[in-house]
């Protein structure tokens, strides 16, 4: 569960989340018994914010959020993502057994574009445009590497970045029932 903090609205969200569980209770079955809560505030202040309560018991607190293969956290940085990135995309070993085995250039950059590229650039719209400029450089090391190994041109995540981001606005410009 995701509250965004727009200025003080938290009882509406307790009486949703109260309706939700009596939801629960009148069709006599199990509600989810861990439900942990993220808080995206956008005010500049540090302000508190009053727990949510199931039942008269508070509801865990989370400062990173799972969703879709994208890590969020609550101060909407992206590092956390990053850092879980370059972490499963740093499986080059892969790139340089095939490499040592004897196999062609373009089989060991298929194998690069297929799987480290395809883990490098899962939901990068969403976070690639918001990413400091030492995630990047993380990100971007990885790619260098990858493109050493394998001995060939690889193209760099920020054109990756600008033409998936042109792609999908060009879909939407064609889609009349589009807003």
């Amino acid at each position: 569960m995701i509250r965004t903090s727009t200025g003080g609205k938290s009882t509406v969200m307790q009486e949703e989340l109260n309706d939700f569980y009596a939801s629960f209770e009148a069709l006599n079955t199990e509600p989810p018994q861990r439900v942990p809560e993220m808080i995206v505030d956008y005010w500049r202040s540090a302000k508190k914010h009053k727990p949510l309560l199931i039942h008269q018991r508070a509801v865990e607190r989370a400062s990173t959020f799972k969703f879709l293969g994208v890590s969020i956290t609550e101060d909407l940085t992206w590092s956390h993502n990053t850092t879980q990135l370059v972490k499963k995309a740093q499986r080059l070993h892969f790139l340089q057994s095939l490499k040592k085995t004897g196999m062609p250039a373009r089989t060991v950059r298929n194998f690069h574009m297929c799987i480290i590229e395809r883990i490098l650039t899962s939901s990068i719209t969403v976070w690639f445009g918001n990413c400091s400029a030492q995630d990047r450089k993380c990100l971007q090391r990885v790619v260098k590497t990858a493109q050493l190994i394998t001995g060939t041109a690889l193209s760099p995540l920020e054109d990756i970045y600008h033409s998936r981001v042109l792609r999908k606005a060009h879909k939407i410009i064609k889609d009349k029932a589009h807003p």
